[in-house]
C-alpha cells in the first residue's frame, strides 16, 4: 500500500482513539487528573504558583504547562462554568500535543531508518500503545514534556550531520523549556552532552563550546524555577516536595506459604 496513505491512516486512527479515550472515561477517573487540574485551577484563580508539599497534590510539578493552560482555562470559563466541559477541553489540548509528538517521532524514525515500513512500524507502536493512549488524553504536563523531549532528540540527530550556533541555541532553548515543564524530562536533557561527545569523539574538547552555549540558554530559561525550588524545598528539582506529596507504598508482607 502507498506509504502516504498508510501514514495518513495511522494518524487518523491515532487521533480517533485518543478522542475516544477523552470522552469515554469520566472526569477525574484518569491517573492524577484531578490533581493536575487542581494545579491549573489554582494558577488561573490566584495568578501565582502554589507551594508543593501538600499530601496527594501535584503542586511540586514544574510550572510551564500549568501557567500556559491556566490562561486557556480562564478563557474557557468566560463561556462556561461546567466542569465536564472544562476538563474535556483541557483533555483535547493533551490530544493536540500528543499528535505533535507523534509527528516528531515519525520525523526521528525517518532520519534514522531508510526502510519506510520500519518507520511506519515505529510510529504505529508509539501511536497505539495503550498506556500512551490514556496519558495522551489526560490532563497532565506529561504531554507537553513529551513534545520538548522528542524535539531535543530530533535536533540532536540533525546535529550529528551539521552543527551550528542556531542548532545549539534551539537545543538549549528546548532543554530549558523541558526543565520547567516536568522534572522527568531530565534524562532527555542529560543525553545532550553524551550526543556531542559521541559526535566529536575522540576530539571531545570540541564539544565544550557548543555545550556552554546550550547550558547558558537552558539556564536563562529555567534558572528562575530551579532557584525557586531550591529556596522552597532545598533542592532544584523539588524532590523533597515530591516525597511529601506522594504517599509511601506499603505492602503487607506475608512470609507464610
Amino acid at each position: 500500500m502507498n506509504h502516504k496513505k498508510v501514514l495518513t491512516m495511522i494518524f487518523i486512527l491515532a487521533l480517533l482513539l485518543r478522542l475516544f479515550f477523552v470522552f469515554a472515561i469520566p472526569v477525574f477517573q484518569k491517573p492524577d487528573e484531578n490533581m493536575h487540574f487542581e494545579y491549573i485551577e489554582f494558577v488561573a484563580e490566584n495568578k501565582k504558583l502554589p507551594v508543593g508539599g501538600n499530601f496527594l497534590s501535584e503542586f511540586f510539578q514544574a510550572p510551564l504547562y500549568y501557567i500556559t493552560t491556566s490562561f486557556i482555562l480562564n478563557s474557557i470559563k468566560i463561556f462556561t462554568e461546567n466542569l465536564w466541559v472544562q476538563v474535556m477541553l483541557m483533555r483535547l489540548i493533551s490530544v493536540f500535543l500528543s499528535m505533535i509528538t507523534l509527528y516528531i517521532i515519525y520525523k526521528i524514525a525517518s532520519l534514522i531508518f531508510a526502510n519506510k515500513s520500519l518507520v511506519l512500524g515505529i510510529l504505529s507502536f508509539a501511536a497505539f500503545l495503550p498506556s500512551h493512549l490514556n496519558v495522551n488524553s489526560n490532563v497532565t504536563n506529561a504531554n507537553l514534556s513529551q513534545v520538548f523531549t522528542a524535539l531535543i532528540i530530533y535536533m540532536l540527530i540533525l546535529n550529528l550531520s551539521k552543527t551550528s550556533f542556531r542548532n545549539n541555541a534551539i537545543i538549549g532553548g528546548l532543554a530549558g523549556l523541558a526543565l520547567i515543564t516536568r522534572a522527568s524530562s531530565l534524562p532527555a536533557v542529560l543525553t545532550i552532552p553524551f550526543a556531542y561527545a559521541i559526535k566529536l569523539f575522540p576530539r571531545v574538547k570540541k564539544a565544550i563550546k557548543p555545550l556552554i552555549i546550550i547550558v547558558l540558554i537552558a539556564l536563562i530559561i529555567s534558572s528562575w524555577v530551579l532557584i525557586r525550588n531550591f529556596m522552597l524545598y532545598g533542592d532544584i528539582f523539588a524532590y523533597s516536595a515530591i516525597q511529601m506529596s506522594t504517599p509511601p507504598d506499603f505492602m503487607e508482607k506475608n512470609i507464610v506459604f
